[in-house]
């Protein structure tokens, strides 16, 4: 594969060569220029050897660069035509939009984490818990921002942290040893610690993996499901959904010792599941509160649209990231992640900042959930 800084070397030749043929073309037609465009674009795809990520860099970065230098080219050698001068300016500013979008999507939003908070009063509780959902970390490198996101996790004094699958994603069996290593010791040296312990389940970047996803919390305290369990967490009834059954459209048992034979109620808690995909919500599970990620938050979202896709069966994409209500009376939320997707997709996010959800559960005077 082509090196990063390799493949910009050669698009910068490319920009520059495709430049002097605009600096002798003052009169250039839109036909012409639409030439230039497409050769440049088949040139960022040529050199990227069909990586995404290096052709949506290409097309950001050198894109815009060209169509800046291209409009200020035509400003200079045009200034006594008036239509081709107000064309030109109408290029240099589409120019500069498609730059700031390209500064937002790929160097400012995927790191501009943020801590969503959310608070249910309920009389289920007798005293405050704080849970905090950490998801889809999701990466190829730990770095300052993976640390970053960890000791930020650290900070909100969570009663109860839920990691929510996708730890990382490696392109080679020796990548993946390298990060579950490292992923590792930054746990260790992060040390999250709370009341009621720390737990994490399963997501799809944990499928068909080389090495076994669970040797990424060993020797931390962190303890791990592959399959559905329910636990009694302090006044929660804590329920962490497999990765399969997060998946299926159809309900969980949640409570299956609340009840004797006769149907007698023995015990009555706040219930929250946990899992990595949101579909298991669809089928209207008996639960106050629902956590789940997956969806990146669809990672591009258009003003006054919403989300493009969330890639999970049955979730609206309107309910791609957020709180919603469902008929049944419980409470989902989706998180956006903490990360993005790697291998060859674009990293990209617009509109669509990674977050840590933080969620108080307080007692309440007689008024349930």
């Amino acid at each position: 594969m082509i090196l990063i800084f390799v493949y910009h070397f050669l698009m910068l030749v490319v920009d520059i060569i495709l430049l002097y043929i605009v600096w002798r073309r003052p009169f250039l037609s839109l036909f012409k220029f639409l030439c230039l465009a497409f050769l440049g674009c088949f040139f960022a795809v040529l050199f990227s050897l069909g990586d995404i990520s290096k052709i949506v860099h290409g097309l950001s970065w050198h894109g815009s660069f060209f169509l800046i230098m291209t409009g200020l080219i035509l400003i200079l050698r045009n200034k006594k035509h008036e239509r081709r001068m107000r064309l030109s300016i109408l290029l240099f500013f589409v120019s500069f939009f498609i730059l700031f979008f390209s500064v937002i999507s790929l160097l400012i939003e995927p790191f501009a984490l943020e801590v969503l908070r959310y608070e249910y009063k309920t009389d289920l509780v007798f005293r405050p818990v704080r849970v905090a959902f950490f998801a889809d970390f999701q990466t190829d490198c730990i770095g300052d921002y993976e640390r970053k996101a960890l000791n930020l996790l650290k900070e909100q004094n969570a009663d109860l942290i839920i990691f929510g699958g996708d730890y990382i994603q490696a392109k080679s069996p020796e990548a993946e040893k390298r990060l579950i290593r490292e992923f590792n010791l930054l746990l260790k040296e992060v040390n999250l610690r709370t009341r009621y312990g720390v737990y994490a389940i399963k997501g799809n970047q944990e499928l068909a993996r080389w090495y076994d996803w669970r040797r990424s919390f060993e020797g931390t305290g962190i303890i791990v499901f592959d399959k559905t369990a329910r636990m009694n967490i302090g006044d929660l009834s804590v329920v962490f959904v497999s990765l399969w059954d997060s998946y299926k459209l159809q309900k969980i048992d949640t409570y299956p010792r609340f009840f004797d034979r006769r149907r007698r109620l023995l015990d009555v808690r706040f219930v929250l599941m946990a899992g990595h995909v949101a579909s298991y919500a669809m089928a209207g599970q008996e639960a106050h509160l629902m956590l789940a990620g997956h969806t990146h938050g669809g990672q591009v979202c258009i003003p006054f649209f919403g989300p493009l896709l969330n890639m999970t069966p049955g979730l609206p994409l309107r309910w791609s990231s957020g709180e919603h209500k469902l008929p049944n009376g419980s409470i989902l939320i989706v998180s956006k992640g903490v990360g993005l997707e790697r291998g060859n997709a674009p990293r990209i996010r617009f509109n669509c900042k990674p977050d840590i959800i933080v969620i108080d559960i307080v007692p309440n005077n007689g008024n349930k959930l």
